[in-house]
């Protein structure tokens, strides 16, 4: 299991999310129904998942990242589920500098590793 961060309320996690657990997703009120909001950020390389996702992205083509902090509890059952539909979770920096738990497919794994 990749590292966690932990954000500063005790017992949650900072997390950024890309997909389906955005504000107004379809997963969104499954399980982020106890997360906080923190803000947005952005993300340079995030390739194409080969799902049905749709990523926003700005003028530049930097992915649109939502930061949230989630209670531990939610965390847990977010990452199963992520792992479930082939994402893992990777401590991943952002443009702003903070480092947040991001879930990626398998397949832009193989997209990063093509990349090198």
């Amino acid at each position: 299991m990749p590292k966690e961060t932990k954000s500063p309320s005790t017992n949650t996690k900072l997390i950024g999310v890309w997909g389906t657990l955005k504000r107004g997703q379809c997963n969104f009120r499954h399980f982020m129904s106890n997360a906080k909001f923190i803000g947005e950020d952005l993300l340079d390389g995030l390739g194409d998942d080969h799902t049905s996702v749709q990523i926003a992205r700005n003028k530049d083509g930097l992915a649109k990242i939502e930061l949230f902090e989630v209670p531990e509890k939610d965390y847990q059952v977010i990452d199963q589920m992520e792992i479930y539909y082939d994402y893992y979770g990777k401590l991943t920096k952002l443009e702003s500098g903070k480092e947040v738990m991001i879930w990626f497919h398998r397949n832009q794994l193989k997209h990063e590793k093509n990349k090198e």
